[in-house]
């Protein structure tokens, strides 16, 4: 199943196992290979197939991430 990574997603690095929230897609690398995504305070560059979206109705990982974010 193919998800729709959009801005303001909630992504998870499937190597990593972090979550955050995907700022913007990185044109400037790859052909679009990258997304920005807020990990932790700070904006970092994830490789496109190691992104997975989070699902909304996951309220206990979605409240636990928004508390890593900030």
């Amino acid at each position: 199943m193919k998800t729709n990574i959009s801005k303001g997603s909630l992504v998870k690095n499937v190597r990593s196992n972090e979550i955050g929230v995907v700022v913007e897609e990185n044109r400037a690398i790859n052909d679009s290979q990258y997304y920005k995504v807020l990990l932790d305070g700070k904006i970092v560059s994830w490789f496109k197939p190691n992104i997975k979206t989070v699902e909304a109705s996951d309220e206990r990982t979605c409240r636990a991430s928004r508390r890593h974010l900030v």
